[in-house]
């Protein structure tokens, strides 16, 4: 896996990024990062939309308004966070995936929501909690 990420960078590497707000103490991250997963191709991991951090998109996005964030984006799959659901589409070419939320998912059930992206592509995961 190759990456466009700087080191070091911490052990969420492929996890959402957190938005453009610097963190309390150290630098601050990017708000994009590319990274190449074999057999997904080039992903763009990002905390909104590759655009912004604070833009949603949900399960009832238009394909239409989600294309037009999607257009100019050079990647096969964009990971994303922010609405804390899960999602895994495909608009325009581009395969859109949010993990979901670790910690307060807007989901049916509680647990941990998450995605795994391996060369065996993307599983979107719950783990439960108590």
């Amino acid at each position: 896996m190759t990456s466009d990420l700087p080191e070091p960078f911490p052990s969420y590497r492929l996890s959402v990024l957190p938005s453009s707000r610097p963190p309390v103490s150290g630098p601050a991250l990017p708000t994009t990062a590319h990274v190449d997963v074999p057999a997904l191709g080039r992903v763009v991991l990002c905390h909104g939309t590759p655009r912004s951090d604070e833009e949603i998109v949900t399960l009832v996005t238009p394909d239409e308004r989600l294309g037009r964030i999607l257009a100019g984006v050079e990647a096969d799959v964009v990971l994303a966070g922010h609405t804390h659901s899960q999602i895994d589409r495909r608009v325009a070419g581009v395969r859109w995936v949010n993990g979901g939320s670790v910690g307060m998912p807007y989901e049916d059930e509680p647990g941990a929501r998450w995605a795994l992206l391996s060369a065996d592509g993307v599983e979107l995961r719950r783990t439960a909690y108590d």
